[in-house]
């Protein structure tokens, strides 16, 4: 399988990657969980853990290099999803993430599979996931090449689940 990021709003689409017109920057790709919460020790060295009632969500740095036409989508993807976030409307930017499975402790999905569903030892499953997403601070650098025009930077934080 293609190890690839894809970030689609209506009727754009941008496939970042392998085997695309694009290239990850060295440490260009980068997802972890955003705050998980913390643990204190009590005066008699007892742990306290807290934390939100929620699922924490995942948060993408991304540095990559693109011509000229990526980066225009990019942009156009970035303009679409804050547009309609101006006007109140769905502002999800889809991202399929085929690089790092999604790793579930169940043996039914709670996502979207962008991909085959693998079964881990002790039953648990893992598969490249669909996230609903925000863009925040898209940039772009010239970097004077003719192939990779510019190298984009850009944070993508995840919203909710996308469920099949």
């Amino acid at each position: 399988m293609t190890r690839t990021l894809t970030l689609s709003i209506d009727a754009f689409s941008l496939a970042l990657g392998d085997r695309t017109s694009s290239r990850f920057a060295q440490g260009g790709y980068e997802r972890i969980l955003g705050e998980t919460g913390t643990t204190e020790y009590s005066l008699f060295g007892n742990a306290i853990s807290d934390g939100s009632l929620f699922e924490a969500k995942f948060v993408w740095t991304i540095q990559t290099y693109l011509g000229v036409e990526q980066w225009r989508v990019l942009w156009a993807i970035f303009a679409r999803a804050e547009r309609h976030r101006r006007n109140q409307e769905d502002s999800r930017i889809y991202l399929s993430d085929t690089i790092q499975h999604y790793v579930e402790d169940e043996i039914a999905p709670t996502r979207q599979a962008a991909g085959p569903i693998t079964t881990i030892a002790g039953g648990g499953i893992a598969y490249p996931a669909v996230f609903a997403v925000r863009m925040f601070e898209p940039k772009a650098e010239e970097t004077g090449s003719l192939q990779y025009r510019y190298l984009a930077r850009f944070v993508l934080k995840e919203l909710d689940r996308v469920v099949a």
